[in-house]
């Protein structure tokens, strides 16, 4: 059962492209690339393993379900070992993410709808690890140049702040900020 104050709806916001950093700042820049002068890339354009290998760890590929829902198509190797556990093919849904489910969902129903990257700030734990907060961008995809069905997600953790070693379970979406160029 989730520790953390959860949201149906995360609070929402926008954040300036030229403030992203680091690997983030290089995954927008690379997503806007294979943008080219579509709406947003087709995922057949994006390959991380080749392009960009230092990123490929911390990926994952989030497809949306003919029913409104959400599964996991590939989790990063990095984020399995902080996750201590493999999500891949799983769907996003309270068995996964507790009372914080509805608010992943409703960050994912955004990137999709308004077809731009998003900043999705948390504070998750799972299976008895310490708490960490994690940083996630995520952008929206086509798998066939119509729809947007799919986004890919670069995932950033560092220790949370104020929670010390204390061992949680659960997902505490805090923040959802759209990326503006």
């Amino acid at each position: 059962m989730p520790v953390f104050a959860t949201q149906n709806e995360p609070r929402q916001s926008a954040i300036d492209a030229a403030s992203l950093t680091g690997p983030f700042r290089d995954f927008y820049d690379y997503w806007r690339s294979k943008r080219a002068d579509r709406p947003v890339p087709l995922r057949a354009d994006l390959a991380v393993l080749a392009d960009l290998p230092r990123l490929a760890p911390q990926m994952v590929v989030v497809e949306a379900l003919s029913d409104g829902g959400f599964r996991f198509r590939l989790v990063g190797s990095a984020l399995v070992k902080t996750m201590r556990r493999d999500l891949t093919n799983r769907r996003i849904d309270a068995s996964v993410y507790g009372d914080g489910a509805a608010g992943i969902v409703a960050a994912l129903r955004s990137v999709i709808s308004s077809g731009t990257p998003w900043v999705n700030r948390h504070k998750v734990g799972w299976d008895g690890a310490a708490a960490s907060a994690a940083e996630m961008l995520i952008c929206p995809v086509s798998t066939d140049g119509r729809a947007i069905d799919q986004v890919v997600g670069l995932t950033r953790f560092s220790p949370a702040a104020g929670m010390g070693a204390r061992r949680t379970a659960g997902v505490g979406l805090e923040e959802s900020l759209q990326v503006r160029d």
